[in-house]
């Protein structure tokens, strides 16, 4: 889960999130797991600098299209840990080892749009549109429907100038 958010707020906000903040996690992480001192620290700062490198192909495509590519990086990320483990002497570990990139590549477009709502503006019922639709005889509002109107009712909306003159 840390690799999942670091690489979406490297490929988000480069200039905030880049290399040495990935080298400074990874250095957490390799503490807080207590492995091999630097592991992490290497295979994050290696993510961080492919996502750098393919942020503005990742963002091209659509949320499920860039779910494969960060599969990709994440599971390059964990055999580079593996790589790390088993040149530093520990067991070769079973394929299941792959699993949690493949999890967290499913998990990218659920973690894009939780990380995302925050950045959004917040559409008051003042500056939004109003939709009126006839065939369902309803008037909606930011799609909340606001009150059943009859075939025979003449809907007004007034809305005030923007310049905050009557």
């Amino acid at each position: 889960f840390v690799a999942l958010t670091l690489l979406y707020w490297c490929i988000q906000a480069p200039r905030y999130v880049g290399v040495g903040v990935a080298w400074a996690m990874g250095l957490l992480m390799d503490v807080g797991d207590g492995t091999l001192f630097g592991q992490h620290a290497l295979a994050y700062t290696v993510l961080a600098y492919a996502a750098e490198y393919f942020r503005r192909r990742v963002l091209r495509f659509p949320l499920w299209q860039q779910a494969v590519q960060v599969a990709a990086l994440l599971v390059f990320c964990a055999g580079l840990v593996l790589f790390v483990r088993v040149f530093g002497g520990a067991p070769m570990p079973r394929l299941t080892y792959f699993v949690p990139a493949l999890v967290g590549a499913l998990l990218w477009p659920v973690l894009s749009v939780l990380l995302q709502l925050p950045q959004r503006p917040v559409r008051s019922a003042a500056t939004s549109p109003v939709t009126i639709r006839r065939s369902t005889a309803t008037v909606h509002l930011s799609g909340t429907t606001l009150m059943p109107t009859p075939p025979f009712m003449i809907v007004t909306v007034s809305v005030g100038c923007p310049t905050g003159e009557p």
